[in-house]
């Protein structure tokens, strides 16, 4: 009741909108078929239903033409419009055949071949225009009416196409079904059978169909020759009527009528000699395919021979190996039967056997008589071999989960080593995951007309297992069985350096030459002289030590040890002096600073307030010498300390230029670090124990006089200095240029304090 009101509702909403369009439109359609050249004409929604009949067609069989206009009421031509088709079947199964477009005259023509999905009986067609609310055009529509038919066919099947006379019978069985290929399970149904010896009928039988459909009849005979036999399915016969719509295979339609016989049938011929006959089997298996390696495999072959009475006998008899696509023969044997006709060969299969499918048959050595034989088929195939020339890392290596990887290799037949071109080599990555197996492909390629292959690969990172496979894979054609290697590492994701020194520790993290220190690595308040101990050890994220690597440790530029590490190793620093310790691994191209700042006490030991008084009085006059004495003199002495200082500016800035060049930063910071701290001793600055370089340079930016220019190029110095030494930036090619640079600014603006001179504020 619900569906109804929605309907009525729905329709009555479309009388309403059609109502208030300008225009109403309609088409004059043109409809033909194959089976009637005559034409139907209508216009939409005006002729009755029951003017627009088709005719007969059947289905997967013929097409249907429909050719039309589309105007609207006032004759004007609809172009580009869409125009849908659908079959509407009798079980109310909708099939969308299409959609066609109009011309610029309106005109539209449609052609399609009746599928075979269409249900037989009453069928509808549906010519759809949905109308144009832009344009103001309402939709309309036309339907056509036909009956749609469909065949039955009948198919005969016989256990043997060649026989020997004294067989003396063959099977045969046939079977109904649609032309949708669906069989007709039905039994009951009569099927005539007719054999034929020559153009002589001998025999025929009618034969009903078992509950599977099926019409079995044996046929016997006692004469060599050509036997044909047919069998027929009349549909029109009362026991097989199955519907008034299925037409038999010699049926057809023409003009809208039915022409024909209503009989469906089907055909086999069959040979009966004067023969001998030879069957074989394989020991090995039922199937008469089988596939070997060509590796030396023995294959045993099974004979048995009936001759021309159907009798076992001694005989000798020629085993051939043929080549299954041309029938030429490639070996031959002879073997001999015992009493029972029975003969067992053994064949080895080499790598002299080409690759590929070959027919195995025998033949007597008696030319006069026909040979029966079922031949087996022999499939040669061959297995590939993968073989590994250069791995670059060694294989078991330790290597970075970034780790680039260098595979070259050959690939050949595993028999007869002949090297294969065009073989698809892929590699994979494999690793365990929390118990998952995970497998990436990382690079794939073809061997090339010498059978060579070579990989260059590149590690995804981040592997939460300490060690992998790289698996190479080798797939060709299916004459070849596949191949694999697998290539095992233990991987890393990044280094800890762990440095104790005395009570403190200082820990980096090295990934891909990118280091991060944790914690500022600057030893504070070592008293001169004095000897401090480092303990170093370096491992992987999986607590692995690295041993045998050879290390490197420098005090101020100078060797204090230079050896293996084992898996750590203990060293003694006598300290004189502030300075920097250098830790390198050369092989592993790590190097980092750790700062010695040496104890400066910022003021006496504890006395007592009248003590310090007097002492204030006694500095008063030293003090104000001092003063007056630097005052007269500050130009002379700041030229001279900072033109002819420790090592003196130019030869300070040509070092950073060195160190730029040959990209060796650590050393680079080194300088960075020394030119500060020289330069703020020069002007005056007192550095205290606890000063980092940036609290330094905030003391040489009290200085008067100095330029904001030169300032800021100090403050890039040390932004350098800082990315170097904690290792959690990246120095990039951007950052080189512009402190090449900012070198130049600074030999300049160091002349500029040189010739106006400079005061601490």
């Amino acid at each position: 009741m619900k569906k109804e009101r929605a309907t009525f509702i729905i329709t009555l909403l479309l009388l309403l909108i059609m109502q208030s369009l300008p225009h109403t439109v309609y088409s004059a359609c043109s409809i033909t078929d194959d089976q009637d050249s005559s034409n139907l004409s209508t216009s939409f929604l005006l002729l009755p239903f029951q003017g627009n009949y088709l005719g007969r067609f059947i289905r997967g069989e013929d097409i249907i033409n429909i050719s039309g206009s589309l105007v609207t009421e006032d004759g004007t031509p609809v172009e580009n419009a869409d125009i849908y088709l659908y079959l509407n079947a009798s079980n109310g199964n909708d099939f969308y055949l299409g959609t066609y477009k109009t011309d610029s005259n309106g005109q539209f023509n449609i052609s399609f071949l009746l599928p075979l999905e269409t249900p037989v009986g009453n069928t509808t067609l549906s010519l759809i225009f949905p109308g144009d609310l832009s344009l103001g055009l309402a939709p309309t529509y036309a339907y056509y009416w036909f009956f749609t038919y469909g065949y039955i066919y009948v198919n005969l099947e016989l256990n043997r196409n060649e026989l020997a006379l004294f067989e003396n019978n063959v099977s045969s069985r046939a079977w109904a079904f649609f032309d949708n290929g669906t069989k007709l399970m039905r039994e009951g149904l009569n099927f005539s059978f007719y054999v034929y010896h020559y153009d002589e009928l001998i025999n025929s039988v009618t034969v009903e169909t078992d509950a599977n459909g099926d019409a079995s009849y044996v046929i016997y005979f006692d004469e060599t020759g050509t036997y044909k036999v047919i069998v027929e399915f009349n549909v029109s016969e009362y026991s097989n009527i199955l519907s008034s719509w299925f037409l038999a295979s010699q049926q057809s339609i023409v003009n809208g009528i039915i022409t024909g016989l209503s009989i469906s049938d089907a055909t086999q011929l069959f040979e009966v000699y004067l023969a001998v006959k030879i069957d074989l089997i394989y020991e090995e298996t039922i199937n008469r395919t089988l596939y070997i390696e060509r590796n030396g495999s023995k294959v045993r072959i099974i004979g048995r021979f009936l001759n021309a009475t159907g009798y076992p006998k001694e005989e000798t008899l020629r085993l051939l190996i043929k080549n299954a696509s041309d029938d030429s023969i490639i070996r031959d044997f002879l073997v001999t039967t015992n009493s029972s006709g029975i003969f067992v060969y053994e064949l080895v299969i080499n790598a002299g056997y080409e690759l590929g499918l070959y027919k195995i048959t025998a033949e007597d050595l008696d030319a006069a008589t026909i040979d029966i034989v079922s031949p087996l088929l022999l499939g040669v195939v061959s297995r590939l071999k993968l073989d590994l020339m250069d791995v670059i890392p060694d294989p078991g290596d330790i290597i970075s989960s970034k780790a680039e990887i260098y595979i070259r290799g050959n690939v050949s037949d595993l028999y007869d080593r002949k090297s294969l071109a065009g073989v698809s080599i892929k590699c994979y990555m494999h690793y365990i995951d929390q118990g998952n197996e995970i497998l990436l492909l990382l690079n794939e390629t073809m061997s090339d007309t010498r059978g060579i292959y070579e990989f260059y690969i590149k590690l995804a990172g981040d592997i939460p297992n300490r060690t992998i496979d790289i698996i190479l894979t080798a797939e060709y054609s299916s004459l070849y069985k596949p191949d694999y290697i697998t290539i095992e590492y233990e991987v890393y994701n990044y280094y800890i350096l762990a440095v104790r020194v005395n009570q403190s520790e200082f820990v980096w993290i090295i990934e891909e030459n990118m280091i991060m220190a944790l914690s500022e690595p600057v030893i504070r308040d070592i008293t001169t002289p004095s000897i401090i101990l480092l303990n170093i050890s370096l491992y992987d994220d999986f607590n692995r030590s690295t041993e045998g690597i050879p290390i490197v440790v420098l005090y101020n530029d100078l060797s204090v040890f230079q050896g293996i590490l084992e898996p750590r190793v203990m060293i003694t620093v006598n300290v004189t002096e502030a300075g920097d310790i250098q830790i390198i691994f050369p092989s592993l191209n790590i190097s980092v600073t750790i700062l010695v700042v040496i104890y400066s006490p910022r003021g006496g030991g504890e006395s007592s307030p009248i003590i310090n008084y007097y002492m204030f009085l006694l500095v008063i006059p030293i003090v104000v010498m001092a003063f007056l004495i630097i005052i007269m003199n500050v130009r002379v002495i700041l030229i001279k300390r900072i033109k002819y200082g420790e090592e003196g500016i130019e030869i300070i800035i040509h070092k950073i230029r060195e160190a730029i060049i040959s990209e060796n930063y650590q050393k680079l910071a080194s300088i960075i670090n020394t030119f500060i701290r020289q330069l703020a001793k020069q002007l005056g600055i007192i550095i205290q124990s606890w000063m980092t370089l940036r609290e330094i340079l905030r003391n040489i930016r009290k200085v008067s006089k100095i330029r904001t220019d030169l300032y800021e190029i100090l403050d890039f110095l040390v932004t350098i200095y800082e990315k170097i030494l904690f290792g959690n930036k990246i120095i990039s090619k951007d950052d080189i240029r512009k402190l090449l640079e900012l070198l130049e600014k600074l030999e300049t603006n160091i002349q500029r304090i040189l010739n106006k001179g400079v005061s601490r504020g």
